[in-house]
């Protein structure tokens, strides 16, 4: 039994010594009534993309995740197997917010889009676009912890 529980601590302090952290990005949004700064996860490729949020039970206050799109297009999104209520701010290939879907249901199959052409989407805790008075038309500024390659 103890061999067994040395063996399974074993694994797992491997898997998580060689689980790759995700990507960060600092972002800023700039509003009417001023920056306001959020952390979000990098999802950049179509793993990461599909996954997105799915099977979190929570999220911290001004943390999130950016999905960045390798060309512009009308990207759909859905909340299954998300089980936080989120707002989704839809970005254009300027990074200026042309749509907010706010306080998306969660666990839901029904589409979300800007029903234009956008290279990006962030996702937030619900409420916050609100509370930080995010709007379309406020522009988004980002940096991220390393290099990403969009695909």
């Amino acid at each position: 039994m103890i061999r067994l529980i040395s063996v399974v601590f074993m694994l797992f302090a491997f898997s998580t010594a060689h689980a790759q952290a995700p990507v960060l990005a600092n972002t800023t949004i700039k509003t009417a009534k001023g920056n306001v700064s959020l952390t979000l996860e990098v999802a950049a490729d179509p793993e990461t993309r599909k996954l997105g949020l799915m099977n979190r039970r929570n999220m911290g206050i001004f943390q999130g995740m950016i999905f960045l799109f390798p060309k512009a297009r009308d990207y759909e999104f859905w909340m299954s197997k998300t089980y936080i209520p989120l707002d989704m701010l839809f970005l254009d290939k300027d990074n200026k917010i042309v749509h907010i879907e706010h306080d998306v249901e969660p666990l839901t199959l029904k589409g979300r889009s800007a029903k234009q052409l956008i290279k990006s989407v962030i996702e937030l805790p619900a409420g916050t676009a609100r509370d930080e008075s995010i709007s379309v038309g406020d522009y988004v500024r980002y940096t991220t912890t390393q290099h990403v390659e969009v695909y």
